[in-house]
C-alpha cells in the first residue's frame, strides 16, 4: 500500500516535469509574480489532466454493463488518474469544428444520475 502511494506521488512529479519542459523543468523568472503565474499555470494544467482522466473513467463506468463493472473496477483500482501518455504537449492544437466533430462528449446528466447496483 505504501509503495502504491509512493508510485502515485512519483507519477504526479513526473507529470509536473512533463508539463513544464522548458528550462530543463525549472521555473526561472525575474519577479516573484512571474514565478507564481508559471507555477499556477502548471498546477492548472496538471489538474485539468487529472480531471479529464476522471471524467473519461466515469463515462466508461456509465457505459459498461453492470456485469462488467466488477472487472472494470479490478482493472482500475491500482491505477492512478495521473496519466498523460494520451495528451499532446507539443505541436499544433486544432479546435476547429471539423477537428472536434469526433471529440468525446460528456453527458453530465448521465454521470450525476448514475447509481451503482
Amino acid at each position: 500500500m505504501v509503495l502504491q502511494q509512493l508510485n502515485k506521488g512519483e507519477s504526479a512529479n513526473k507529470l509536473a516535469k512533463r508539463i513544464f519542459y522548458g528550462n530543463n523543468g525549472e521555473i526561472k523568472y525575474v519577479s516573484k509574480q512571474e514565478h507564481l503565474q508559471a507555477t499556477i499555470c502548471k498546477t492548472l494544467i496538471h489538474n485539468l489532466i487529472v480531471c479529464w482522466n476522471y471524467m473519461y473513467l466515469s463515462k466508461k463506468l456509465v457505459q459498461i454493463t453492470p456485469e462488467n463493472r466488477k472487472e472494470f473496477f479490478e482493472h482500475i483500482k491500482n491505477t492512478s488518474p495521473v496519466r498523460w501518455e494520451h495528451f499532446n504537449f507539443y505541436g499544433i492544437f486544432d479546435f476547429s469544428p471539423e477537428a472536434l466533430k469526433d471529440a468525446l462528449e460528456f453527458n453530465t446528466e448521465d454521470l450525476f444520475d448514475f447509481e451503482m447496483e
